[in-house]
């Protein structure tokens, strides 16, 4: 029998030098019945990546990788493999090794390591939504440009991997954008081929040739925060409210305590405390991007239409309360990821910067910023107020939702025209 509780190493990555992690006596071979638990931590707001040196371990021996913040974000690697680097969404790692009797083998070495989040290093994104995570998927090619993916021999995990690398918990949905190859002026590019241990685009199989659709690939990624897909009577039953948006709910909820959850079916929004409801024991409903359709089910009484739940974490996801207005006021005090706040000044005041701001992804969706700055009202001989028409929003067309670092947010935003927005 083999002990699972032992004592919990802890490790701290500061982001200078890479932290290596073996198997017992490695190089030679390790012993049966050993149980190793390492806690891996970087810096509030970074991500980590494990990167596997050698891997030679007996089948019925594992090595598992768990994402603290996401926790359906995990991994479990055995036998004699090439493996591609792990990615998690949050700054916390917990990494297992477990043998048991059946032989020992040279065992692993793996490194963890700090992720580069910076524009630069990404060879995906998505751009184009009116909200961050949603939009046309383009891939950076060799020249450095970027280019549209078409639907030629596409399959949902590259979005699952986009997502994951630009930091959100999953997919919510994937369409087709009919004609909008030929619309975006250029070619559309394949894309790659990955599978279920890969984590990064740059570790897809990339394909070759022209595409032969002229449909390209639109991704919606779920929101930071969001922790998966259950039936309605698997989850405590409480009395809630009705919300038409789902930033109105995880607010709501919020506003409560920042330990409970947000459960949202259809437009019913409750708020149970985190610790009473112990998702890792309860079966998901569905995969992520079929929880937000409805599901039919058959019965002797006939068919009956049931609403899968989505649960959200609250204590992530938000961006900083924001100042008063001094002569003016603001039409919303939600500060959840991908909300918009749009300012407006009173009589005998004109607007003095951004008539609206959106909170977008900081160093990682998880961590979002607002993309500018709170305007000011001054003075002026006008005696109408200035409205939000004037404001810089994100529209079709506009923003990236590739990974920003903070400073790359805070520049500033580019007005490109009446409710349009542009990070530069």
């Amino acid at each position: 029998m083999v002990d699972t509780e032992n004592v919990r190493e802890a490790a701290h990555i500061d982001c200078r030098d890479d932290v290596c992690f073996t198997s017992p006596n490695y190089p030679l071979h390790y012993p049966n019945l050993a149980v190793e638990n390492r806690l891996i931590t970087a810096p509030d707001g970074i991500r980590i990546l494990v990167t596997f040196t050698d891997f030679n371990v007996e089948v019925d021996d594992f090595l598992d990788l768990a994402d603290n913040v996401y926790k359906q974000n995990s991994k479990r690697y055995t036998g004699e493999h090439k493996f591609p680097p792990f990615l998690t969404k949050g700054n916390e790692l917990d990494m297992t090794f477990i043998s048991l009797t059946s032989g020992t083998r040279r065992g692993f070495n793996v490194s963890a390591s700090c992720y580069d989040q910076s524009r630069d290093a990404n060879v995906a994104r998505i751009v184009g939504g009116n909200s961050p995570g949603k939009g046309f998927l383009e891939l950076r090619t060799q020249l450095g440009d970027w280019r549209r993916v078409c639907t030629d021999s596409f399959h949902e995990r590259v979005a699952e991997v986009v997502c994951g690398e630009l930091g959100y918990p999953a997919v919510k949905k994937v369409s087709n954008g009919t004609g909008d190859c030929i619309s975006a002026g250029q070619d559309c590019t394949k894309a790659p081929v990955c599978n279920d241990y890969t984590f990064r685009s740059d570790d897809c199989s990339w394909s070759s040739g022209n595409c032969s659709s002229a449909d390209a690939v639109k991704v919606e990624c779920y929101e930071p925060g969001y922790k998966g897909c259950y039936h309605p009577e698997d989850l405590p039953q409480l009395s809630g409210a009705i919300f038409n948006t789902t930033s109105q709910c995880v607010s709501s909820c919020r506003t409560n305590t920042r330990k409970a959850l947000a459960v949202i079916n259809g437009k019913h929004c409750f708020c149970p405390i985190a610790d009473e409801v112990n998702l890792p024991d309860i079966a998901p409903a569905a995969d992520h991007s079929t929880c937000i359709q409805n599901t039919r089910i058959r019965n002797r009484r006939g068919t009956r239409q049931v609403i899968n739940s989505l649960v959200y974490d609250v204590s992530v996801g938000f961006c900083d309360a924001l100042d008063d207005v001094i002569h003016g006021s603001r039409d919303s005090n939600i500060t959840w990821f991908g909300s918009i706040v749009r300012f407006t000044c009173d009589a005998g005041y004109s607007l003095n910067g951004c008539g609206a701001l959106q909170c977008v992804p900081g160093l990682s969706p998880y961590y979002p910023v607002w993309n500018g700055s709170v305007p000011t009202c001054n003075m002026s001989g006008d005696s109408t107020s200035t409205s939000s028409t004037d404001s810089t929003l994100y529209t079709e067309g506009s923003v990236s939702a590739t990974v920003m670092s903070r400073r790359d947010i805070l520049e500033g935003v580019e007005k490109i025209g009446p409710d349009t927005l542009a990070i530069r």
